[in-house]
C-alpha cells in the first residue's frame, strides 16, 4: 500500500508515494501525473482565454489527471509570475467565478476530478455547485472549514484534503484536527501542497493523521486508496 500525496508542488523519487503535481499551462512535465488549472490568484496577471486554451489541451493528456487547482478566493488576493503579491483583482470576484465555472466545464468534458482552492467563498462554491453542471468528483485541497462548512460539503458529495493543518501540533490548528477526526471515511484525502514548505513530507502527514484518527497508518492507507480509486476511476 502505497502513500498518496493529492496535492504537491514537488516530486517525490522514493517510490512509496503516489504525487498529483500542480501544473500551471506554460510548464512542461513529463512522465508525473498532473493536474493542471487556473489559479484564482492568478486571474488579474495571465491572459485568460490563452490559458483556457492551454488549459483544455492538456486536460486530455493521459498523465494529467486532475483539473485544478483552480476555484474561488473571496479576499481576493493576487500573485503575481514573479511571487510577489498586491491586494486587488481589477477583474473582480465575478470574473473569478466564471473563470471557476469555465474549468468545471473543461472537467466535465475530460472526465477529470476538479481540485478546488477556496478560500472565504464555499457559499458561493455551493451555489454553483447547485446550479451548473457537473459530472466530476470535486475535492477541495487544504481544507481549514468549519465543521457547518463540512457538513454541507458532504452533503454535496465533495471530498476534503488535509495536510499541514492536521501535522502541525500549533494550537491554531487544534479545531481543524478535532474536525478531521470526526469526518467519514469516505470523504478524507491527505496532501502537502508544499510549495512553500519543501521539507513537509507526505509521510508525516499520514502519521499525524493516523494518530489523530486513533487507527494504524497501514489502515489510514487503505482508507486513502480507496477514496482514490473512487475519485480517479484508476489503479495508481
Amino acid at each position: 500500500m502505497k502513500y498518496f500525496d493529492v496535492h504537491t508542488h514537488i516530486p517525490d523519487e522514493s517510490g512509496e508515494v503516489k504525487s498529483v503535481l500542480n501544473l500551471f499551462p506554460e510548464d512542461e512535465l513529463t512522465g508525473e501525473m498532473f493536474s493542471v488549472g487556473v489559479h484564482p490568484w492568478f486571474t488579474n496577471k495571465l491572459d485568460v482565454e490563452r490559458q483556457l486554451k492551454l488549459l483544455r489541451q492538456k486536460a486530455v493528456s493521459e498523465n494529467c489527471v486532475a483539473i485544478g487547482e483552480c476555484g474561488l478566493d473571496r479576499p481576493a488576493f493576487c500573485r503575481s509570475g514573479d511571487g510577489s503579491s498586491e491586494d486587488a483583482v481589477t477583474r473582480g470576484f465575478e470574473f473569478q467565478s466564471g473563470l471557476f465555472k469555465k474549468q468545471v466545464g473543461i472537467a466535465n468534458l475530460a472526465d477529470k476530478p476538479l481540485l478546488i482552492h477556496c478560500v472565504r467563498a464555499f457559499s458561493e462554491l455551493l451555489h454553483i455547485r447547485k446550479s451548473i453542471p457537473h459530472s466530476t468528483p470535486w475535492i477541495i485541497h487544504g481544507f481549514r472549514g468549519s465543521k457547518e462548512i463540512a457538513d454541507s460539503l458532504i452533503k454535496e458529495e465533495i471530498y476534503m484534503s488535509f495536510g499541514k493543518s492536521i501535522s502541525d501540533t500549533a494550537p491554531s490548528n487544534r479545531k481543524i484536527q478535532e474536525l478531521f477526526r470526526k469526518l467519514p471515511d469516505s470523504v478524507i484525502l491527505l496532501e502537502t501542497d508544499n510549495v512553500d514548505e519543501p521539507t513537509l513530507d507526505i509521510r508525516d502527514v499520514y502519521r499525524a493523521a493516523s494518530k489523530i484518527r486513533g487507527i494504524s497508518i497501514s489502515d489510514l492507507q487503505e482508507i486513502i486508496q480507496s477514496n482514490i480509486k473512487r475519485i480517479f476511476s484508476a489503479e495508481f
